[in-house]
């Protein structure tokens, strides 16, 4: 794990990448069961719980959800030291671009595309960033815009 990051260490134009993470069966079925991805009573009609209905929208298999893969694009950024101790301030222009599936490992790809003061607390400032995810075979699934408020080492 890299060392927190404050405000002045970023600049535009920075990157990012993280390490790995591959999304286990148990991992997107408790995802699905917690977060509602998943009947009680019917899974039949759900391609993030059956297979077979994925097939159906063309699919190879079940997909893992959306939300689930925003989930872990901003789980995996403190793990290079990016936005540790940290506000999530918002998650904008995201598109899934192609599906994930059980056993599919991520990284995120992290661009600083804008960095900020924060009038109302001198001692934070907000940093912009472009994230891409992309899948074991470098196929990005995600791309997405994360603001974060973090603080300043000197103030």
């Amino acid at each position: 794990m890299v060392e927190r990051r404050y405000y002045e260490d970023y600049e535009v134009g920075d990157k990012f990448v993280t390490p790995a993470k591959t999304l286990t069966e148990q991992e997107i079925n408790m995802f699905c069961l917690v977060g509602l991805h998943a009947h009680p009573v019917d899974n039949t009609r759900n391609m993030h719980m059956n297979p077979e209905f994925a097939r159906k929208y063309g699919f190879k298999g079940r997909v893992i959800p959306g939300v689930q893969t925003i989930t872990y694009m901003v789980g995996l950024l403190p793990s290079i030291g990016v936005m540790r101790e940290a506000v999530l301030l918002g998650i904008d222009k995201a598109k899934f671009t192609a599906p994930l599936y059980p056993n599919d490992s991520i990284t995120v790809e992290s661009e600083v595309v804008e960095k900020k003061d924060v009038k109302k607390y001198p001692d934070k400032g907000i940093i912009k960033l472009r994230n891409t995810v992309k899948n074991q075979e470098g196929i990005a699934v995600l791309e997405a815009e994360v603001s974060y408020m973090i603080n300043k080492r000197k103030y």
